[in-house]
C-alpha cells in the first residue's frame, strides 16, 4: 500500500495570504524568480521515512527557467497539471516558464536539507543572466499528519450489510506550537467525508485534544486519495494556509470480512443447541424423579 502523505504550506495556488517564502531571482528587480514556501515535516508509514514538503512557484518567460539541484534520491514532485507524483531523477528538477509544484524532499528523520537553486533569465543575446544560490538550507516547521491511518481493523470503519468496508475512518492531526490558534478546514475534497459519506463542509473546526494538537476525524471511500486546504488563524488575526494531500490508497478488497456461516455450519450449530437442550431436559427429569 503506497502511502506518501504530502503536507505543505501554500499561498499563491490556493489564494491564502500571510505565508512567508524564500524568493530567488537572477538579480534584484528581475522578473524571473523561484519561490519556495516554508517546509513541513511529514511521515510515510509505508517507507518509514520522513520528508520535507514545500510548494515551489516559478515565474519566467518561455525561454527562461529555474532549477533545484542536490535533491536526495527518493524525492517526489507534482506540478499544477500533473495527474500524479513522479520521482525526481538525477538529483535535479528544472522548471520551465511559470508553474506551481508540490515538492517532497526525502530527509531521514526530518533533518535540515541544503539545496542549490539556479535562476536563468533569457533576454536579448548576449544579455543573459544566470545566478546560482548554493547550500540553501530548509528546515521543518510544525507538522501535519494522519495519526490514525486507514486500516481494516479500525472499529470506526463504516461497513455494509455484508461486512465490507464502504468508508475508512482516519484522523488528521495538526501539531503547532501555539495552543491559542484556531484551525479550520478551508477547502475540502469530495473524498474527505463524514460518517454518512457526505463531504465535510468548508469552515469545519478542528478539535484541540491537547495544547497545540488539533484533530479532525474524517472518512473516505475505498481506492481514493484527497487534497484539502487547512487554515491556521493566529490570535492576532493573521492567517496561514496549508495544503495536505494523501497519496495513500486504501482498498476495501484487501480487507476480508468475517466468513458467513454456510448451511452445513448452521446445521451443526442448531444440532449442538438442540442436543444441549435435550440433555438439560433429561437431567432435570432424572433428578426430578429421584428427588
Amino acid at each position: 500500500m503506497k502511502n506518501l502523505i504530502l503536507t505543505l504550506l501554500c499561498c499563491v495556488l490556493f489564494g491564502i495570504s500571510g505565508i512567508n517564502a524564500q524568493v530567488f531571482k537572477c538579480e534584484p528587480g528581475s522578473g524571473d524568480s523561484l519561490s519556495i514556501g516554508p517546509a513541513i515535516c511529514i511521515d510515510s508509514t509505508a517507507s518509514g521515512m520522513q520528508y520535507l514538503q514545500f510548494i515551489v512557484t516559478t515565474s519566467s518567460n518561455i525561454y527562461s527557467g529555474t532549477m533545484i539541484q542536490n535533491i536526495p534520491e527518493g524525492s517526489f514532485i507534482k506540478c499544477r497539471y500533473d495527474s500524479d507524483f513522479e520521482e525526481i531523477q538525477n538529483g535535479m528538477e528544472y522548471f520551465y516558464g511559470s508553474d506551481t509544484c508540490i515538492v517532497q524532499i526525502k530527509s531521514g528523520e526530518c533533518d535540515t536539507v541544503d539545496l542549490d537553486i539556479t535562476v536563468y533569465e533569457y533576454r536579448d543575446f548576449p544579455e543573459e543572466c544566470v545566478s546560482t544560490f548554493q547550500n540553501v538550507l530548509f528546515s521543518p516547521v510544525d507538522s501535519i499528519e494522519v495519526t490514525d491511518p486507514c486500516n481494516c481493523n479500525d472499529p470506526g470503519n463504516i461497513l455494509d450489510m455484508a461486512g465490507n468496508i464502504t468508508l475508512f475512518r482516519e484522523v488528521l492531526t495538526v501539531n503547532f506550537a501555539n495552543f491559542d490558534d484556531e484551525i479550520t478546514l478551508a477547502s475540502g475534497d469530495p473524498n474527505f467525508q463524514d460518517e454518512n459519506g457526505a463531504p465535510i463542509s468548508d469552515g469545519t473546526l478542528f478539535t484541540q485534544t491537547a495544547p497545540g494538537v488539533f484533530e479532525l476525524e474524517f472518512y473516505r471511500p475505498s481506492s481514493t486519495s484527497y487534497t484539502v486546504t487547512i487554515q491556521r488563524e493566529f490570535s492576532d488575526g493573521a492567517v496561514q494556509g496549508f495544503v495536505f494531500s494523501s497519496m495513500e490508497v486504501c482498498e476495501s478488497e484487501d480487507c476480508v470480512p468475517p466468513p458467513i456461516p454456510t448451511m452445513g455450519t448452521w446445521a451443526l450449530i442448531i444440532l449442538g443447541i438442540s442436543l444441549s437442550i435435550f440433555a438439560l431436559v433429561g437431567m432435570r427429569q432424572r433428578y426430578g424423579m429421584t428427588a
